[in-house]
């Protein structure tokens, strides 16, 4: 019976369409009749599928307590407002309790490595030498009836030389990080992580040219008389040239899954169950409380 304000009870036979009080018996019918009318408004919540569960636990917890209003409009306002402030709270705590884990294993983590890496390397290259060398010799030798016997050498060399060379090359480097497992993107050289091409070109050329003179004297005594003249001229052309070709090319795959779990601190079993049962919380009793102050808390 009703004393300040009016009962729960009687809010809800009145919205279930019933004319006088009814059971025990009928109880749940009758929340379930009027539990849409009470909360006509929305509130948030984790699962849409637990909002009737919520809303006929409160109506049940304060069935027999009479309303903090004085009417029924007013205590509807106060009550949508108070869900509509705390359940986004609540409902982070709704989603942390349906993380399944084992409380006896303080270690569970995966490495996943995937990596593909693809190198081309192309090279060209062109060697050209020229050498020039030219000798020349005069020989003089004077003789005299007086003993006397005067050889004159003169020796003169000369080196031209040149060199050219020419060399190019062209390096890829293709990476992918392919969680898949494919290759398709390296090959096809799309869908890359990074990619670097690098080309280089260079020429040599040297020359080289010298001349060495050599003159010499020789005196000899002898009893003969004679001039004799030598000139000789050697020359040397040489000319090399080369020219190369060459790729290489690898690709390299790396795949590897670790998975650890277990437990690997000093803590025993039973504390560690211990820690865990502290962990429950009973998220609906929490609700309910908080809504105790929008109800008649003298009776």
């Amino acid at each position: 019976m009703s004393k300040y304000t009016t009962e729960v009870r009687y809010i809800c036979e009145h919205l279930a369409g019933e004319t006088e009080s009814v059971g025990y018996d009928n109880v749940d019918s009758v929340i379930e009749k009027s539990r849409t009318k009470i909360f006509d408004f929305d509130f948030p919540i984790y699962d849409e599928t637990y909002r009737s569960v919520l809303e006929t636990k409160i109506l049940k917890r304060y069935y027999t307590r009479e309303i903090g209003f004085e009417t029924v409009g007013l205590w509807k306002l106060w009550l949508n407002k108070r869900l509509n402030e705390i359940m986004p709270y609540y409902n982070q705590l709704y989603k942390s309790a349906l993380l399944e884990f084992n409380p006896l294993y303080d270690v569970d983590y995966t490495v996943t490595n995937n990596a593909n890496k693809k190198f081309d390397e192309t090279n060209s290259y062109t060697n050209g030498s020229t050498s020039n060398a030219t000798r020349t010799d005069n020989l003089k030798t004077t003789s005299q009836d007086t003993g006397s016997n005067t050889r004159t050498d003169n020796l003169n060399t000369t080196t031209e030389g040149s060199r050219d060379a020419n060399s190019s090359s062209t390096n890829y480097d293709l990476y992918s990080d392919t969680p898949q497992g494919a290759l398709t993107g390296v090959e096809e050289e799309k869908y890359l992580t990074s990619a670097r091409k690098t080309t280089s070109n260079g020429t040599d050329h040297s020359s080289d040219s010298g001349t060495t003179t050599n003159t010499g004297t020789q005196k000899f005594d002898s009893t003969d008389n004679g001039v004799t003249d030598y000139t000789g001229t050697q020359k040397n052309d040489i000319n090399n040239t080369g020219n190369g070709n060459g790729a290489r090319n690898y690709t390299d795959t790396s795949d590897y899954l670790e998975h650890v779990t277990g437990k690997r601190n000093g803590q025993t079993y039973s504390a560690m169950l211990k820690e865990y049962r502290e962990t429950f919380i009973n998220i609906d009793v929490m609700i309910i409380n908080e809504l105790s102050d929008l109800f008649m808390n003298v009776w």
